[in-house]
């Protein structure tokens, strides 16, 4: 059974007076100068110390859900911004870790069109991904609401790799100039969407492309070298990769988890369909895939070309994220 990620918990605890919106084409992030509202962090995204940043959206909850306010909130260990607001019903939506300064007008000047944003994979972080949701709530005197913050992606993490070459006419010989990537990877997803994840784009389509990860932020993020060669001794590499979710019905557009390595001087290629079996449909959203990989032949001869079990024996997992110890913080 799949298992999520630990979800964060945005506490909200206010009378929910944000200062009104002013607007020309965009929404500036500068903060109001007063704020009200204490949050609180559970998730592996957080550090003691740590500094985040949190958009505050407030939209009316009625017929047109236009937005009533909005604020950027910089969290700090310790530290709790504290304000004040008018009541009624409102939709209160958070976005942790954004990728913008700026937000257009049209997006986010009612809860229906702000349900449509999108964001790109080439901004993301692995290690303090965007993270989203939203909840309603009655504005008013010691008002309370509490928001689940999800990551909008997955976790691939390859956990292990070893070559395992007996019986054949190559036994002994060891896999040189490894690295493990990512292909087909989503290049965008909506900020609040849930599912019906079939992506239209993709970054690296069918191969490593040297463009697309000199547009990555992060390149790290779905492409990494693994030091040393790799023989019949199972070797950790402590890859984690992160990307948005791909439940495509098309096989050749399918995320694959690739590693890559010269054998005798010849390259090979050894891409694994992530989560697709007769039971699962690909990468959902808040998800962990753990890889144990032990290579047993040359593979394929490109990276978009699935490996078979006579290629590789292969354990996927799916496991909860491993929290530090003292991880909750309170800012």
């Amino acid at each position: 059974m799949e298992k999520s990620y630990p979800k964060a918990a945005l506490l909200i605890s206010a009378a929910f007076l944000l200062q009104a919106c002013s607007h020309d084409d965009t929404l500036s992030c500068d903060p109001p100068e007063k704020t009200g509202i204490s949050v609180g962090f559970q998730s592996y995204v957080t550090e003691p110390g740590a500094r985040y940043t949190a958009d505050i959206f407030v939209f009316n909850d009625d017929n047109l859900q236009r937005l009533d306010s909005y604020q950027r909130l910089i969290l700090e260990n310790r530290y709790v911004p504290v304000t004040a607001s008018q009541k009624g019903s409102k939709i209160i939506a958070a976005i942790l870790n954004p990728h913008s300064d700026t937000y257009d007008w049209p997006l986010i000047s009612s809860f229906r069109s702000f349900m449509e944003m999108k964001t790109g994979m080439d901004q993301e972080s692995g290690f303090s991904p965007l993270m989203s949701g939203y909840c309603r709530a009655e504005a008013g005197k010691d008002a309370k609401c509490e928001i689940r913050l999800e990551p909008l992606g997955s976790r691939i993490e390859l956990r292990s790799v070893r070559c395992d070459f007996a019986g054949k006419p190559y036994a002994g010989s060891r896999l040189d100039n490894v690295k493990a990537y990512l292909v087909n990877v989503s290049s965008e997803t909506g900020v609040f969407q849930e599912s019906g994840f079939s992506p239209e784009s993709f970054f690296n389509q069918g191969l490593l492309a040297e463009n697309d990860m000199e547009s990555f932020r992060y390149p790290e993020t779905v492409c990494r070298e693994i030091e040393g060669s790799i023989g019949n001794t199972a070797v950790s590499p402590k890859i984690s990769f992160y990307c948005y979710p791909n439940e495509c019905k098309e096989e050749s557009r399918f995320t694959r988890l690739v590693i890559e390595g010269r054998l005798n001087g010849r390259i090979c290629y050894y891409p694994i369909n992530i989560n697709r079996d007769t039971w699962n449909s690909g990468i959902s959203r808040n998800r962990c895939y753990v890889y144990d990989v032990t290579i047993r032949t040359t593979g394929t001869s490109d990276p978009n070309t699935a490996i078979t079990p006579m290629d590789a024996y292969i354990t996927c997992n799916i496991v909860p994220w491993n929290e530090k110890e003292n991880t909750g913080v309170i800012f």
